[in-house]
């Protein structure tokens, strides 16, 4: 915008001088013209003939034509504050810190209401009604196929890659097969599953935790990950009952594959061989309940993601409703 303004400032500088000087023209032409009016009244007879057109009156025409022009240029510098205002909004700069949400995303994408997290419906009997979540992971999933059948790929581990791999393919192959279009992935049975994939445009390189120093690291990814090798994701539910509070549900089984969180191996962001597409987890939310209104909070962890009730760039919140 800076930029903008240096540029422009000139422009707006000799503008602003014409305008104030067809202001003046336009006061010079108004005080000859009521000077010729007062000398014609004196000198009528003499100097228009009767049987002369009434309309030819310079004075009245050259006004008009001194106003038509400062018009015109009011108007040319109208237009140049907007554009300046719009593109001082365009082009701010992004800001550094990160929003919520911004490192992972959803699919399928919940639906937004009032009063309400986003909620992604599933009604088990109506399959019009959840079709479009299965479209919408079926065709994802599909990509992932595609590209990497498009590119030379290999297949890696989380510890080994070939010697002279260029790009580690991602395991398709390992997600749950409760998570596939065969199965509806879950939504004609109540048990849905979401993808979550991480944003490879956010710019954001996870910093692991140091394993030799526990404390430092939560309790949630204390045991059971090897924080070395994978950028852990965790979720939990809430059912929200009657009254509006939330109960724990832990009714609810809660199934990542193939990994439960990011691997290391496949992020584009670390300067390592990557994968042809940025990694993604297949969660599935395994329940008994008949009917539910589930709240969904999902966690990434790294020690440069710090946790913030209000604006946690590493969190994912969104809701079903089951019936």
């Amino acid at each position: 915008m800076s930029q903008f303004c240096s540029s422009a400032l000139p422009l707006c500088i000799t503008l602003s001088h014409i305008y104030r000087s067809h202001v003046l023209t336009v006061s010079i032409a108004l005080s000859c013209a009521f000077n010729m009016r007062s000398r014609s009244k004196n000198s009528a007879r003499f100097s228009i003939p009767q049987d002369f057109p009434s309309t030819w009156q310079p004075a009245r025409r050259i006004i008009t034509f001194m106003g038509l022009v400062s018009l015109i240029c009011t108007l040319l510098v109208v237009v140049i504050i907007i554009i300046a205002v719009a593109l001082s909004k365009t082009a701010h700069p992004r800001a550094t810190s990160l929003r919520p949400s911004e490192l992972v995303y959803l699919v399928p994408q919940p639906r937004k209401f009032i009063n309400r997290t986003p909620t992604i419906v599933v009604h088990r009997q109506n399959p019009r009604i959840w079709q479009k979540h299965v479209e919408d992971l079926s065709t994802l999933v599909r990509a992932y196929r595609e590209r990497q059948g498009a590119i030379a790929t290999s297949n890696c581990d989380l510890h080994y890659a070939p010697i002279g791999v260029s790009s580690c393919s991602f395991p398709l192959d390992r997600i749950s097969e409760n998570c596939s279009v065969q199965n509806n992935f879950g939504y004609d049975s109540g048990n849905p599953c979401v993808a979550l994939v991480f944003n490879a445009f956010a710019g954001w390189n996870p910093v692991p935790y140091n394993k030799s120093n526990p404390d430092d690291i939560p309790v949630e990814i204390r045991h059971g990950y090897d924080l070395q090798q994978i950028v852990p994701i965790t979720c939990n539910t809430s059912v929200v009952v009657a009254s509006g509070s939330s109960e724990d549900a832990s009714a609810f089984h809660i199934h990542y594959s193939p990994f439960a969180g990011f691997p290391y191996r496949y992020l584009p962001l670390r300067g390592m061989m990557g994968s042809t597409l940025p990694p993604l987890v297949m969660i599935q939310f395994i329940g008994s309940q008949s009917m539910a209104d589930v709240e969904v909070n999902c966690f990434l962890w790294a020690k440069n993601l710090p946790r913030n009730a209000t604006n946690d760039p590493g969190s994912i919140r969104f809701s079903f409703f089951i019936v």
